[in-house]
């Protein structure tokens, strides 16, 4: 009985001291401040129906360059916003000309790094637009997570902000936005585990 007390406590000490020497699970926090320009145009997918009735707004695509504290990385974006305005000199677009302000339902991004074809993603965490009518100007913020991504970035967490502005050129015939031009900036706390590194596995072959 004496023995498989001393044979138990001998185990239970292992186990202790293991846990408490082993090393903890580190993690780097890159810093991600960026400044991007380029185009947008409309698709015809309605991803998010926000009228109930097949009228919504159709998302835009967004191909832009960008430049910044990682390097030098291209980036799609998929976004749409409500089909109408939810106010007017609301508290986040309270004065003219930049007045009337829309929600953001869907924005999501792949940003590829021009050095090493690693691919990061973004979700929309919330947004909105504000609108200038008359010279078809507008403003925007969104707020976004890091969801992963590949090679460095395959178990990425983290988020942050985009914010900029553009303006729309063409209309459809409905009247909806069907091209224009961005530029803004983009910052974010992308967090990966220590392990992984810029000689980690790439996904997709990219060196």
């Amino acid at each position: 009985m004496k023995r498989v007390s001393k044979v138990s406590l001998l185990v239970a000490l292992s186990v202790w001291l293991l846990a408490g020497w082993s090393d903890p699970i580190h993690a780097e926090v890159l810093n991600f401040d960026a400044h991007w320009s380029g185009s947008f145009s409309r698709t015809g997918s309605d991803i998010d129906d926000d009228t109930g009735d097949g009228t919504g707004a159709r998302a835009i695509v967004s191909d832009l360059n960008q430049r910044g504290s990682l390097g030098h990385s291209t980036v799609r974006v998929v976004s749409e916003t409500t089909t109408a305005p939810v106010g007017f000199f609301t508290s986040r677009c309270p004065s003219a000309p930049y007045f009337v302000e829309f929600t953001y339902l869907a924005h999501s991004s792949v940003t590829r790094m021009h050095a090493t074809g690693d691919l990061i993603y973004t979700l929309l965490d919330g947004g909105h637009l504000c609108l200038d009518p008359g010279s078809r100007r507008f403003i925007f913020t969104v707020d976004v997570s890091v969801v992963g991504g590949t090679g460095r970035f395959a178990t990425a967490t983290g988020g942050g902000t985009a914010s900029g502005g553009g303006v729309i050129l063409l209309l459809d015939s409905d009247g909806a936005p069907a091209f224009g031009s961005l530029d803004g900036d983009t910052t974010l706390d992308i967090v990966v585990p220590d392990g992984e590194s810029l000689s980690a596995p790439r996904e997709f072959g990219y060196r």
